[in-house]
């Protein structure tokens, strides 16, 4: 997927800078809301208790006042007793006290019209008593009087009891307001807390995958080259500090690859130019030995072996180095036949037969019959099989076992669509010796590469024979490996297709 360009642009820094953003981004839309609706509920809350309730215990003060005042009109009406009427009076004034601290929380139609018409039978009961209690009503006052009072007292107390009733019920519904806006408040903060959990972990995934895959990527490539394949090249995008990475990884590639061609071309160089006089040199010490210039001593004939053996050693090596280059320059040629495996390890076997004798060894053979014949380069396998056996020998301690086997195994199908056994013939040398450390394991195919185990004296050799075997066995459509353990021996194995899949294979070479 293409990213924008601004995203490419953003270094590992800003990336995360902008996840932690993103994050806090959240959690202050969390807190705003939070402190939103709180504050709301809050005022609710405010409302309820310094309005409402005070308005209901006003209102009813002021049923206890008009009561009382009834009560007290009462008895003065019965017994005449001004203490009565006075207290009457006081509670007229508390009522009226009451009803101005009342009436600026009346704010609905319906409470103003119900305090209206309460303070108008209010006013009539007093201006009533008024009439039926002063000096100059004595005769005439009305026997319906008390009646009327009566009414208009049920007037008064009707109305307050409806005030009552009525902020009590808005009491009720603010309180199931409260209950609905918190549940409504918790569920959002909830969700908002979910979103950006979710939120961050995508955002955190993001990030870290953004920055783990080129990294990984760089990781797989590193491991390639490591292995001296040079030719990988990595091409990322982003972010610019890993971009520039892969540049340099890229560059360091192509100076290492044009390193490696040097090399390869200055050791092929120089090995074909010292092969030559090499050569003559072995040749002329061979005459020396032979007695062409005269008839040598026992001092004499004993140095010229000594130059014979290291000439030998030389050239041994050099031809390595120049098949070794050949091979990796894709110019070996190789003479394939059908062939029998059992003459080459015969002929390995014998050739390290008095080797063995001299440390002890016990040298076991197992091959499975019947084998059939392998297509091969007989002189290229026996190579192989030679420097197998031989490093055997070399890396296993006196008096232990070396042992080579040779059959059929089952190998993987040749292709998704293909569910046929394809069979490959196995050649593998198992000693019983030091084993080789896991640290050797990963690179003992390379070239120059020696294994030295600690514990173990360094043993003489150029660290070509496993890298000429493998190039040789993978030239033959095979495939070489190892499976060793320290103290537990070594087991060396290759495969190689049956003459049947080499044909196959044939026109492709």
């Amino acid at each position: 997927m293409t990213r924008p360009p601004f995203l490419r642009r953003l270094n590992i820094f800003w990336r995360v800078m902008i996840g932690y953003l993103l994050v806090i981004l959240f959690l202050l839309i969390i807190i705003a809301y939070s402190l939103v609706h709180l504050d709301r509920m809050t005022r609710s809350i405010s409302a309820l208790i310094y309005t409402d309730h005070q308005a209901v215990d006003l209102e009813k003060q002021m049923i206890d006042s008009f009561l009382s005042q009834v009560r007290n009109t009462q008895k003065f009406l019965v017994t005449h007793d001004g203490a009565f009427f006075n207290l009457s009076q006081i509670g007229k004034a508390n009522f009226q006290g009451y009803y101005v601290r009342l009436a600026p929380s009346l704010d609905s139609p319906g409470e103003k019209e119900l305090a209206g018409k309460m303070m108008v039978s209010f006013l009539d009961y007093h201006s009533l008593l008024q009439k039926e209690t002063g000096p100059s009503a004595q005769g005439d006052r009305s026997p319906a009087g008390p009646d009327v009072m009566d009414s208009l007292a049920d007037e008064v107390t009707g109305a307050l009891n409806a005030l009552v009733n009525i902020r009590q019920q808005r009491i009720i519904d603010k309180i199931r307001g409260l209950r609905a806006m918190g549940s409504r408040a918790t569920f959002m903060v909830q969700t908002l807390v979910v979103i950006s959990l979710f939120s961050a972990v995508l955002v955190a995934f993001a990030l870290t995958r953004g920055i783990n895959k080129p990294l990984q990527k760089i990781k797989k490539m590193t491991t390639v080259v490591s292995s001296g394949d040079f030719d990988q090249r990595i091409d990322l995008d982003s972010p610019p500090e890993l971009a520039g990475l892969a540049r340099s990884f890229n560059r360091m590639s192509d100076k290492l690859k044009q390193l490696d061609e040097m090399k390869s071309g200055f050791i092929s160089h120089v090995s074909h130019e010292l092969r030559t006089p090499l050569a003559s040199i072995k040749e002329a010490n061979c005459l020396l030995l032979d007695g062409t210039c005269g008839e040598l001593d026992d001092k004499q004939r004993r140095f010229l072996t000594m130059i014979e053996q290291g000439t030998g050693r030389l050239i041994k090596m050099i031809d390595d180095l120049l098949d070794l280059s050949k091979m990796e320059a894709g110019m070996m040629e190789y003479d394939f036949i059908p062939a029998d495996i059992r003459p080459i390890l015969a002929h390995a076997l014998a050739g390290v037969e008095v080797l063995a004798e001299k440390k002890g060894l016990q040298l076991k053979s197992e091959v499975n019959e019947p084998l059939p014949l392998v297509w091969m380069d007989i002189n290229k396998i026996q190579q192989v099989v030679d420097n197998l056996l031989s490093n055997a020998i070399k890396y296993t301690p006196e008096r232990e076992v070396v042992e080579v086997k040779a059959g059929l195994y089952p190998s993987r199908p040749a292709g998704p669509a293909d569910s046929r056994e394809v069979r490959f013939l196995q050649v593998s040398i198992t000693d019983t010796g030091i084993g080789i450390p896991l640290e050797y394991q990963a690179r003992i195919f390379d070239k120059f590469q020696e294994i030295r185990p600690k514990g173990m004296p360094a043993t003489k050799g150029t660290g070509l024979g496993l890298s000429i075997a493998r190039h040789i066995v993978q030239a033959h459509g095979g495939r070489i490996w190892v499976d060793s353990a320290p103290g537990k021996g070594s087991t060396f194995a290759f495969t190689l297709p049956l003459e049947e899949k080499r044909r196959a294979m044939r026109p492709s070479l």
